[in-house]
């Protein structure tokens, strides 16, 4: 486990290091905030709010797909918990864009946690439609999120801070046959204020490309979340 991590950190930093001369490179900041609300003891519902707001461009291409640098996101998605360890949930994403065109994207994904000591390990597989009212513009995308967390103090109550990695391989593809992959890697740390705030923080590196494998675009993003629990 730990030369997978090694070598996790390892590509995703000489990706970063090693850019082409013709990629896009953006650097964002991405704050948002999260309500959850435990309806039952299997069942809950979730809120989330996120505004991208870009802090610096550097763009020497096009590419046939289109990057956001300044967009809001609102979430609504209800979570089933058939066990401790195991949950599927399905939501709806609205993303006002502008006046004539405004993206909505349903989701479904099922979760699946385990714990090697103080290591904690979660597999999410989701699948997102992005749907424009424009058929060429409609977009599936497919992911798989690997989350490793690491608890820094003994009361995960309380004052308690973790190291939190991510790695998220994502397949896109359109009506035209056109695609791209999309790896992002996030390091950072959640802080639980108390039972019922947390604060999640750090840092994620996005890199693309598309089916020639020629544009690259690769993006930085610096995340703020406060999650509220009910």
């Amino acid at each position: 486990m730990l030369r997978f991590l090694f070598l996790t950190i390892l590509l995703n930093s000489v990706s970063i290091i090693f850019l082409k001369a013709d990629d896009v490179v953006n650097t964002n900041f991405f704050p948002g905030i999260r309500v959850s609300k435990e309806l039952n003891k299997n069942l809950d519902f979730t809120f989330r709010f996120r505004s991208l707001q870009s802090i610096s461009e550097h763009k020497k291409t096009e590419s046939n797909f289109d990057y956001r640098l300044i967009y809001n996101d609102f979430f609504g998605s209800v979570n089933y918990n058939f066990t401790e360890n195991l949950n599927f949930t399905i939501g709806l994403t609205y993303r006002p864009v502008h006046k004539s065109e405004n993206l909505i994207f349903p989701t479904k994904s099922i979760g699946y946690s385990h714990k090697s000591g103080k290591l904690e390990f979660q597999h999410r597989l989701k699948a997102d439609y992005f749907f424009t009212g424009k058929l060429k513009n409609d977009l599936n995308r497919f992911r798989y999120r690997f989350r490793i967390s690491y608890p820094f103090s003994q009361n995960t109550e309380i004052n308690s801070p973790d190291l939190i990695i991510i790695l998220e391989p994502m397949y896109y593809w359109n009506r035209k046959a056109s695609f791209f992959i999309e790896n992002r890697f996030f390091t950072g740390v959640s802080y639980r204020i108390n039972p019922n705030h947390n604060i999640f923080s750090g840092v994620e590196y996005r890199s693309r490309f598309d089916e020639n494998s020629i544009f690259f675009n690769n993006r930085l993003f610096l995340i703020f979340q406060w999650q509220i629990n009910f």
